[in-house]
């Protein structure tokens, strides 16, 4: 008879989600996992998969929390340079919360894991394409703004509302857009 799970797959996620944020890839192993969440490795490997399988999970539920709570009025058909500016100040209020974990973690596994796996890296590229999705549609033609001058304007709505850009990513100049932006203290 197969054991009955004794714990709830999602508040796992959570919690893992929240050990990656904090420790990183590299120092987040199973058995960190394991001992800040209490369930057994056989549960996260039968429930997840390997380590990488649940870091893949993780960013994912990362992105659907972060989407829910920060990128909603960017969702919205109507968006414009208005719900742009309001993401921002909505970053701004949250990076002064010290509950709030420093950083993004998509950001943060996009420069030091997707480089050397080319799985996270396709996760990473497809949450990156989903997100520049919409900033663009926030303004896109109907705002009469050019296209090509997105990724600037997008910059610079996030310096004009209090934000500082990180500088260059491990790899070289910063292509991640407004993710690279951090809210002045």
């Amino acid at each position: 008879m197969p054991r009955v799970r004794e714990f709830d797959p999602q508040t796992i996620l959570a919690d893992a989600t929240q050990i990656f944020w904090r420790n990183g890839y590299a120092d987040t192993s199973i058995e960190v996992i394991v001992s800040q969440t209490g369930v057994s490795r056989y549960g996260l490997y039968g429930t997840f998969g390997n380590e990488k399988e649940l870091l893949i999970a993780a960013i994912r539920h990362y992105d659907e929390t972060m989407n829910q709570l920060l990128m909603a009025s960017l969702q919205d058909h109507e968006a414009s340079l208005p719900a742009i500016i309001d993401y921002c100040r909505t970053i701004a209020e949250h990076a002064k919360d010290e509950t709030f974990c420093a950083g993004c973690l998509i950001v943060n596994v996009a420069v030091k894991v997707a480089p050397h796996d080319s799985d996270v890296s396709a996760e990473v590229q497809r949450i990156d394409r989903k997100h520049q999705a919409f900033f663009y549609a926030g303004h896109s033609e109907r705002t009469n703004e050019r296209r090509g001058a997105d990724s600037y304007r997008c910059g610079r709505v996030c310096i004009d509302n209090g934000f500082t850009h990180k500088g260059t990513g491990a790899n070289g100049p910063c292509r991640h857009g407004s993710r690279h932006f951090v809210a002045r203290r």
